[in-house]
């Protein structure tokens, strides 16, 4: 397949927060150090997991893949993980908007990662809670029970929105999206103690 293993004692297995852990790190090397010798292996891992772990109808990526289907949490079928992860997703979308950051502007490769950015900030952004204007943990399942408005997720996906106009990837409306999701973010779960 070609994709990194998410750690030695994960073999077969490709978890979307990985990305973040490796490929952001790797862009910059490549880009500084490397003279962009391996951009196309770095392309190559966002276009597998494209192909296999995003999904078209609800527009959001699952959280693991498992190539052997031997883990107990995957579909035997697909590999796939049986649902998608609030944090795995931030984490993803943060991977792409650091290596845009980070890359030759002028590469060929650009306008590719650009358009995964904007791709999971719009699939994302389906599941943006009414009121609070924060995600769930699991979320494609609001009414789930169990199911929470989750912080740091939420953050990320905030983080990116603004990273990303000021990067000139998102339409400046973007911006008043993140601001929500921040201040979703304080009225929620910011209290003050004492002063």
């Amino acid at each position: 397949e070609g994709n990194f293993w998410h750690k030695p004692r994960h073999p077969h297995q490709v978890w979307l927060d990985g990305l973040f852990m490796g490929q952001v790190f790797y862009m910059r090397y490549e880009t500084i150090i490397n003279n962009k010798a391996n951009y196309s292996d770095i392309r190559m891992q966002y276009e597998n997991v494209r192909k296999i772990m995003f999904n078209e109808n609800t527009k959001l990526y699952y959280h693991g893949y498992d190539s052997s289907k031997e883990s107990f949490w995957c579909n035997k079928e697909t590999g796939l993980s049986k649902g998608y992860w609030l944090r795995a997703i931030g984490w993803y979308i943060i991977s792409l908007i650091e290596i845009l950051n980070d890359m030759d502007k002028n590469h060929n490769d650009y306008s590719f990662y650009s358009n995964l950015f904007i791709e999971a900030i719009d699939g994302i952004l389906l599941y943006q809670d009414n009121e609070s204007k924060m995600f769930y943990q699991v979320p494609e399942m609001k009414n789930r029970e169990g199911n929470y408005l989750e912080t740091s997720g939420s953050a990320m996906i905030a983080y990116a929105l603004f990273k990303g106009v000021r990067l000139n990837i998102l339409d400046k409306k973007y911006k008043n999206i993140a601001e929500d999701i921040f201040n979703g973010i304080c009225n929620k779960y910011l209290k003050i103690y004492n002063g």
